[in-house]
């Protein structure tokens, strides 16, 4: 999002968590989990522009950030569309299609990394699309469909790598399946579309991984478990659509051995229901 945008988001709209009167009773206790916190109660020192110094924000592990409610405003502010924001991101997509749609080079567009679900209209769409499945129905798959119009208008042979949200699956460590009845603007098995997810098992099992980075040595069934479950969910997901599976990042670690189990991990998983197209 240009930092021109997410000014006018937050100098103008309501910023809240959980909803806008919800916040007073909820966020002293959701505090205490260090959710819902400010950014600025970080003490974060900014730049010239008046914007948080990236070494002091890689202080803290990023997820967090994604409860703040300066995050949810801003994510709330495209799936609400308000202040046009949503129009505004349909019509960036109009223009990079339209520009880059000739070039032999690109295999498709993928219009949202890791959508957020937090970011919740009232405490009762909150509550609401807590139940898996729904925050894609209801809020990714009319955003979706109006992006996806674009790309077909630009060229009918454009692809759209279309992703889920991220939530409840790596945080309630459980996999559920999609909310989307038909790939976003078209019909089963459509030849535009491919289901693109991620993998991290550290996103699972957030507490127990070295600095919430890499697995340790003991959770390798932990890990293995983790990603047979999610892939072969999202693989089933696909069939039901009739499109392709793409899994486009996994691991999410540096250089150490546990890193290379995992990586091998996915592996051996994506033979099992990809026969190895697992990109990185």
């Amino acid at each position: 999002m240009p930092n021109f945008y997410a000014r006018e988001i937050l100098e103008k709209a309501d910023k809240y968590c959980f909803g806008p009167w919800a916040d007073y009773f909820i966020t002293p206790i959701s505090k205490h989990f260090g959710a819902c916190k400010s950014i600025e109660d970080y003490g974060f020192r900014k730049d010239a522009d008046g914007n948080p110094l990236i070494e002091d924000c890689m202080k803290n592990f990023f997820g967090m950030y994604y409860t703040t409610p300066e995050v949810q405003t801003l994510f709330r502010a495209i799936y609400q569309n308000e202040l046009g924001m949503q129009d505004k991101y349909i019509a960036y997509w109009e223009f990079v299609s339209n520009k880059l749609s000739a070039n032999p080079y690109v295999i498709g567009f993928d219009p949202f990394n890791e959508p957020s679900f937090f970011a919740a209209k009232d405490f009762k769409n909150f509550m609401y699309t807590l139940w898996p499945g729904n925050f894609d129905k209801y809020d990714l798959a009319p955003m979706y469909t109006k992006v996806f119009q674009k790309y077909k208008a630009a060229n009918p042979e454009n692809i759209m790598y279309f992703e889920p949200t991220q939530f409840p699956d790596t945080i309630l460590k459980y996999v559920f399946d999609l909310g989307f009845s038909t790939p976003p603007g078209g019909e089963i098995a459509s030849k535009n579309h491919v289901l693109n997810d991620h993998d991290y098992c550290c996103m699972v099992f957030m507490g127990e991984c070295d600095n919430n980075s890499e697995p340790t040595p003991e959770m390798a069934d932990k890990c293995m478990g983790a990603h047979q479950k999610r892939i072969g969910t999202r693989n089933e997901d696909a069939k039901r659509l009739g499109i392709p599976f793409i899994l486009s990042e996994f691991g999410a670690c540096i250089d150490a051995e546990e890193c290379a189990t995992e990586i091998r991990q996915i592996g051996e998983v994506s033979d099992q229901y990809l026969n190895g197209w697992a990109y990185w």
